[in-house]
């Protein structure tokens, strides 16, 4: 088995970069809102780079998970203004999401064939009685060649 060649680092533009440190990842995270691939672009190393060192750091997972959380709460309190607001899109979005209890939205259903094939039938508008795997088949079944 050949081994492989080693990289030469005294290359220009291939200088091994210093260790991360905590400080500087927790601040590429919290400067990228917490997406890996722009905080290691930031840092100029690889994303499995930020990847790697938030795993040996656990502390760094739960920063991350803060700062998500608070983008997602940011996301959350400008949809509610823009319902509020009256703006279709918006409404549209959340019922559609939200609404299935009270008749509004979209359900997808798909059921296994016992082959382990998933079939999706299509996208049916609530409310609507909802049919079992069985029952879609007959109503459903492909054209015999």
């Amino acid at each position: 088995m050949a081994r492989a060649k080693r990289v030469d680092r005294s290359a220009p533009g291939l200088q091994r970069r210093p260790a991360l440190r905590l400080k500087e990842v927790e601040a590429a995270l919290r400067a990228s809102a917490g997406i890996r691939s722009v905080a290691a672009a930031r840092l100029k190393v690889n994303p499995s780079s930020i990847t790697r060192f938030i795993a040996k750091h656990p502390q760094l997972e739960a920063i991350e998970t803060e700062i998500v959380d608070g983008i997602v709460d940011l996301a959350i309190g400008k949809m509610v203004e823009q319902i509020t607001a009256g703006e279709w899109p918006a409404i549209k979005y959340y019922l559609d999401n939200k609404g299935q209890s009270k008749g509004f939205g979209v359900r997808k259903l798909a059921f296994a064939d016992g082959d382990g094939n998933v079939l999706v039938p299509g996208v049916l508008v609530a409310p609507m009685r909802e049919l079992d795997a069985e029952e879609w088949s007959a109503r459903h079944k492909p054209p015999e060649a």
